[in-house]
C-alpha cells in the first residue's frame, strides 16, 4: 500500500507522542470516572469514552485515505501494511458493534440512539488493548514514542484491577456497575435503581 501523504520519522514519533498515546490516555480516564451514578458529567464521560474509541478504531483498523486533501493519521504509518494486515486481523464483533454505536450514537443523530442495551467497557478494552500491543510489538519502534507504551500498560492495569465494569447508553442512561460479583441497575429515565 502507497502512503499518500508519507511522514518523516520525527512526525510520526511526534504523532505518537502527542496524539496516540492521547487517545488512549482519555479513554482511560473516561472509563475511570464512569461511576454509575446519573449525571450529566457521567454522560460526558460515557461520550468521551465513545470518542477516543472511535479515533482509536479509525487508526487501527481503516485504510489511508486514498484523497490527498485527507490527512488521517493511520497505524499503517507505523508498520508495513502486509505485517500489520496479517498481524492485526479483522475488527472483532465486539469492536465492530462499539464503532457502530460510537457512530450512530454519538457521531450522528440517528434513531439508533434510542438503543437501550449498555455499553461494555471493559469487555471493549479487553478486546482493544491487544490491538494496541500488536502494533506497539510489531511496529518500526523507532516510530513509537515511550508514551503510547505507558498509556496501554496504565490501561491494562485498569483492566486487571477493575472492580467494576459500568455500561451506559447515550441518550437514556443505563448503568450496570458489578462491584465483588454484587451488580445493580440504574436507568437515568425511570430514576430507580
Amino acid at each position: 500500500m502507497t502512503i499518500n501523504y508519507p511522514l518523516s520519522d520525527a512526525e510520526c514519533l511526534e504523532m505518537c507522542r502527542e496524539h496516540v498515546a492521547y487517545e488512549v490516555q482519555m479513554l482511560n480516564y473516561c472509563v475511570l470516572r464512569i461511576d454509575g451514578s446519573k449525571s450529566q458529567q457521567q454522560n460526558l464521560y460515557a461520550e468521551g469514552f465513545a470518542l477516543h474509541l472511535r479515533n482509536l478504531l479509525e487508526f487501527l483498523y481503516k485504510p489511508i485515505p486514498k484523497e490527498p486533501k485527507f490527512d488521517d493519521l493511520r497505524a499503517l504509518h507505523f508498520i508495513n501494511s502486509d505485517t500489520w494486515l496479517n498481524i492485526r486481523g479483522e475488527m472483532s464483533p465486539i469492536l465492530q458493534d462499539a464503532e457502530n454505536r460510537a457512530n450512530k450514537q454519538l457521531a450522528h443523530l440517528t434513531l439508533s440512539r434510542q438503543r437501550k442495551e449498555p455499553w461494555e467497557y471493559m469487555t471493549i478494552l479487553k478486546t482493544l488493548v491487544p490491538v494496541l500491543k500488536r502494533l506497539v510489538s510489531h511496529a518500526r519502534q523507532e516510530l513509537l514514542h515511550e508514551a503510547l507504551r505507558s498509556e496501554i500498560e496504565s490501561l491494562e492495569k485498569t483492566i486487571a484491577t477493575a472492580r467494576v465494569a459500568i455500561t451506559c447508553t447515550t441518550t437514556s442512561t443505563s448503568f450496570a456497575s458489578t462491584s465483588f460479583g454484587r451488580s445493580s441497575i440504574f436507568n437515568s429515565e425511570k430514576g430507580t435503581k
